[in-house]
């Protein structure tokens, strides 16, 4: 059987939860499949890459049994086209329930929503949460669920925290990370969310006080003035970002690093770290790789209950679940966790436990039994 697996951007360059998606995807496959990539030919519209003819070319020369699109986005649908009139069976992978604000975009979406059924032959969802969503427009019984795939070296870093704060340069205070795109496409990540808490957790807007019993004083955790933020990522928003920091005087405590340029540095900042952040403001975050990627390597998580897998994650007492839009619940959470530590030591056991769910080979083969169905052109 030959995939070819359709994403406008080349899964080396970029790296973002999409990308990744396809990478680990392309090596679990290759053991079982042909497979190849098709990425890079379009032009943009609207900041939105639009396929252009050359696809079409690609894929009648390379032949390929199954085209796996990622979605949804113009891109995917438009080639997902092509591989219709080609007489191609298509899988879509569907990564985000997109709410956009612009009224274009919005109309966009739906009308994506309204021919999906048209296109694509399976559609593939990372959560329950998002399988209710897309039965609202497609059939259900061509609906799948399957969890997105970590690769193996996330759960086998051996480096110690020592070892890779001295590397980064970071001292002994604790570190709350963030790691994600910093542009108007990921509007959705909470950023800003997270900067109002630094403040109040730093003790410049009604400093918090943890109120259990169990937890020390925050002088002696370290868990107040001792905290630093950490801020992995780039794009058009950064700058806006940084200004907020300046303006609310946290220059000294919060520090972005950029994009992270390979999987070696970005495990060298969780094992650094004390935690990681995905304060995220909308159920467009569908799922939340660096959830996963974070606690397989044994660090402890707080995400918001709009989050795709948040239901799953507090189901097993995985991390630490927060409403959305609340900086002073996101502060509290990050002191509770910091200063207790039966609840951390806790939260990283059970983080392990469910990121293992997510290994490559643990999966792999529902990807193929989707592909066998649309081969077939069966149902499951």
């Amino acid at each position: 059987m030959k995939v070819l697996i359709v994403h406008p951007y080349s899964f080396a360059k970029y790296k973002g939860g999409v990308e990744r998606y396809c990478k680990n995807l392309e090596k679990g496959l290759s053991l079982h499949v042909e497979i190849s990539q098709l990425n890079g030919h379009y032009f943009k519209l609207f900041g939105e890459p639009i396929p252009t003819i050359k696809n079409f070319q690609i894929i009648k020369e390379k032949k390929p049994d199954i085209l796996h699109l990622q979605g949804p986005r113009p891109f995917a649908t438009i080639v997902g086209i092509f591989g219709k009139i080609l007489g191609k069976r298509t899988v879509l992978t569907y990564h985000s329930y997109l709410n956009p604000k612009n009224y274009l975009r919005r109309a966009v979406a739906v009308l994506d929503r309204l021919i999906s059924k048209y296109i694509f032959d399976f559609l593939i969802v990372t959560s329950e949460e998002y399988r209710k969503k897309v039965r609202q427009f497609f059939p259900e019984n061509k609906i799948k669920i399957i969890p997105l795939l970590i690769e193996e070296h996330f759960f086998k870093y051996s480096r110690s925290k020592e070892e890779c704060r001295k590397e980064l340069l970071i001292g002994q205070e604790k570190v709350a990370l963030f790691v994600g795109k910093l542009d108007r496409h990921h509007y959705f990540k909470g950023l800003d969310v997270l900067i109002k808490a630094a403040k109040l957790l730093l003790g410049g807007i009604n400093p918090i006080r943890s109120k259990s019993p169990k937890a020390t004083a925050p002088s002696e955790a370290g868990t107040s003035n001792g905290v630093k933020i950490i801020i992995a990522g780039d794009g058009d928003k950064r700058r806006e970002c940084e200004q907020m920091v300046l303006k609310l005087a946290l220059e000294e405590k919060v520090k972005f690093v950029g994009e992270i340029s390979s999987d070696e540095i970005l495990m060298r900042y969780y094992r650094a770290s004390d935690v990681l952040v995905l304060p995220s403001t909308s159920d467009t975050e569908s799922f939340g790789f660096v959830l996963l990627e974070a606690m397989a390597g044994g660090l402890p998580i707080i995400t918001t209950n709009v989050v795709g897998s948040a239901s799953l994650i507090g189901a097993k007492k995985a991390g630490i679940i927060i409403p959305p839009n609340n900086p002073e619940a996101l502060a509290n959470a990050i002191q509770k966790l910091l200063e207790e530590k039966p609840l951390y030591q806790r939260l990283q056991e059970n983080g392990k436990k469910f990121a293992e769910e997510f290994r490559i080979q643990k999966n792999i083969n529902k990807f193929l039994e989707v592909y066998k169905c649309a081969a077939e052109k069966t149902r499951y």
